[in-house]
């Protein structure tokens, strides 16, 4: 099982930021040293629902863990506040490292560094163009992004980009 982080994939986290461009605009960024959080204002509004009963198709479920389907991007889930998301904006965990035997990367032949991180740099802004076309269902707690501030999470600092 091999684990690398962004580093060890020549992933920035401006450049995994810039990746993200196709989803929305990044207002803040926060980091604790080991993870990364960032506010992003989604393009377009999406359709957040509470349960599936009236979707059939282009639906994304957001796990209990946050990851969305099989993304690499994680909606961050507070103990206390639950997943940060509303239908304009929401916190994004970035991930610190990737497991190159993880769904994600099952399409990937061969799994060497150079590989992965083409494979991520190609299809993390398909991920993000998916997630503005779908319904996202959520059947756990949510708190209104609006609401709270990410400077102020105790442990984060701001990262200047």
């Amino acid at each position: 099982m091999n684990y690398y982080t962004l580093n060890d994939l020549n992933i920035k986290l401006l450049d995994f930021i810039i990746l993200l461009s196709p989803l929305g605009d990044v207002k803040k960024f926060v980091s604790n040293g080991n993870q990364h959080l960032v506010e992003i204002f989604f393009h377009k509004e999406l359709i957040l629902k509470i349960d599936n009963d009236n979707i059939t198709n282009n639906k994304i479920n957001l796990e209990s863990n946050g990851n969305l389907n099989d993304s690499l991007l994680k909606i961050y889930n507070d103990m206390k506040l639950g997943f940060i998301i509303n239908n304009k904006c929401a916190i994004i965990e970035i991930p610190k490292g990737i497991n190159a035997d993880s769904a994600y990367l099952e399409k990937v032949k061969d799994k060497d560094k150079q590989t992965i991180s083409k494979y991520i740099r190609k299809n993390i802004p398909k991920d993000c163009q998916k997630i503005l076309k779908s319904n996202i269902v959520c059947k756990n707690k949510i708190t209104d992004p609006d609401k709270i501030n990410i400077l102020n999470f105790p442990g984060y600092q701001q990262v200047q980009v």
